[in-house]
């Protein structure tokens, strides 16, 4: 039974240490850095990238190395031509004593991070700058570009720190840094952890993990400095626009994640726009559209897990868009899923990644929106799959991970 996805708010990365930490402001190093994330490859670096043609960058495990205890997956970030069926970019992603972290693209250049910096890149060039390196005895968490491409979102945490920065990619300044020992982010659980923007761009909601198997916190924090908490019942998903969760109220007595109760919240006004309950079923939130306009959900027959057979469970669908205007009441009919795949090539079009491998009936983008191709019992030590887009081959991938697509 596949939940990894929408499974339990996980402990942060482990702190890192790296070496000068001095910072300016809220934004980037204050001096020049040795490049954490290795370099191109020169073969690729010497062929010219043709801007007309669709492009697809994904990540692939070039190595596990084990220090201190710690596997760790370096990869390589790969930039694949559909038209020329070949990669004309890789750029080592990580170091045996620096894990990577996520990877986003703003426009024509590659944002990378690992535990202990984040890079931009160049794709075209292969021109690196340091966007921001983390300080002795943290770990930067999670990244994010804006929509429009021109400001990062970084999370870092460590023992006795946690703080959001956001730091203008043109320019590499600092544009407003919070701490999460701030009075206002008083009463939430662990530490910051997720990102995801609002789709206007003017702030992020973040998410903390709890070290346990307790979901975490949400807060909206606005690059005009404003914070707010919201209220967060269970495990959920974030919806593409940044302003809505689908999760949980509670959770019944297993490892299992799933309650009796599934509610969408607008996060804006803190209403209910759906609720679904029904104490003899057991639901898990599983993926939005990628407009936001859809939830699907999984949903098993059972009062407790002790009536669960092990089967796989129903996969129903919601359409949100037409909620009614009344908070809080059900929208029927709902629509069961027969081909999860299927409604994934409808939504995603072009855009859908995939691999030549079983995925189940597992989603393709984690609850916080990231693109993810899941192979069935894949990982760092497997072999090689195929990786596609849109059923075209791009290459062949060890436990890849979609990074995005740059389009002519």
């Amino acid at each position: 039974m596949a939940v990894a996805s929408c499974g339990g708010d996980a402990k942060p990365r482990a702190t890192a240490t790296p070496g000068t930490a001095a910072t300016t402001g809220a934004g980037a190093s204050a001096t020049p850095a040795p490049e954490p994330t290795g370099g191109a490859s020169p073969a690729a670096s010497a062929t010219p990238i043709d801007w007309s043609h669709r492009l697809a960058v994904y990540g692939s495990v070039a190595r596990v190395t084990e220090t201190g205890g710690r596997r760790i997956p370096v990869r390589n970030a790969i930039v694949w031509d559909l038209a020329a069926g070949k990669p004309v970019r890789s750029f080592e992603w990580g170091a045996d004593n620096d894990a990577p972290v996520t990877a986003q693209l703003a426009g024509r250049k590659l944002v990378l991070a690992t535990e202990t910096a984040v890079t931009q890149i160049d794709i075209g060039s292969g021109a690196r700058s340091v966007v921001f390196r983390a300080s002795e005895g943290t770990a930067v968490q999670d990244i994010r570009v804006s929509p429009d491409g021109s400001v990062l979102a970084v999370t870092v945490a460590g023992a006795t720190l946690a703080e959001l920065r956001f730091i203008d990619l043109p320019t590499l300044s600092g544009r407003l840094r919070v701490e999460q020992s701030d009075a206002r982010f008083a009463g939430m659980r662990g530490q910051f952890w997720q990102l995801q923007w609002r789709d206007d761009g003017s702030g992020v909601l973040v998410s903390t993990a709890t070290n346990s198997e307790m979901w975490g916190s949400l807060a909206t924090v606005f690059l005009d400095g404003r914070v707010r908490q919201e209220q967060a019942d269970g495990y959920g998903n974030v919806s593409p626009t940044g302003r809505e969760r689908a999760g949980l109220v509670g959770n019944v007595d297993c490892m299992l994640v799933g309650s009796h109760e599934l509610v969408i919240r607008d996060l804006d006004s803190g209403n209910l726009r759906l609720t679904t309950r029904d104490e003899t079923k057991i639901f898990t939130p599983w993926e939005y559209s990628p407009d936001g306009s859809e939830f699907v959900f999984l949903r098993r027959d059972g009062v407790s897990c002790d009536d669960l057979s092990g089967a796989a469970p129903e996969i129903w669908k919601e359409g949100i868009a037409s909620a009614p205007a009344t908070p809080g009441t059900d929208v029927l009919p709902l629509e069961r899923v027969t081909d999860l795949k299927a409604l994934h090539q409808k939504w995603y079009g072009a855009s859908l990644w995939s691999a030549d491998c079983d995925q189940s009936y597992e989603p393709v983008v984690d609850r916080w929106g990231d693109a993810r191709v899941v192979c069935a019992g894949a990982g760092p030590d497997r072999g090689e799959v195929t990786v596609r887009l849109s059923g075209i081959d791009v290459g062949k991938a060890v436990a890849p991970v979609p990074i995005g697509i740059i389009e002519p």
